[in-house]
């Protein structure tokens, strides 16, 4: 019998690098660097256009959780 994919938790690379993404963008923003704001924002697309397309190959209980912007 085959096994259901893991589901996608705090530890997932996915949403370490989505976590991340939000800290250098957020820290780009608050330090008005302009020149760096839009490579994070590209990131944040990409991965949540994967995300999407992950979403649809499982079932809604695996489902990522949602990644919210830090709070400065």
């Amino acid at each position: 019998m085959p096994h259901a994919p893991p589901r996608p938790g705090p530890g997932t690379p996915l949403l370490e690098i989505e976590t991340n993404t939000r800290q250098r963008l957020g820290e780009a923003q608050r330090t008005q660097w302009l020149g760096e704001v839009a490579s994070p924002q590209e990131s944040l697309r990409h991965i949540a256009d994967k995300k999407q397309r992950a979403d649809q190959s499982v079932s809604p209980k695996t489902r990522w959780p949602t990644v919210r912007p830090a709070v400065p």
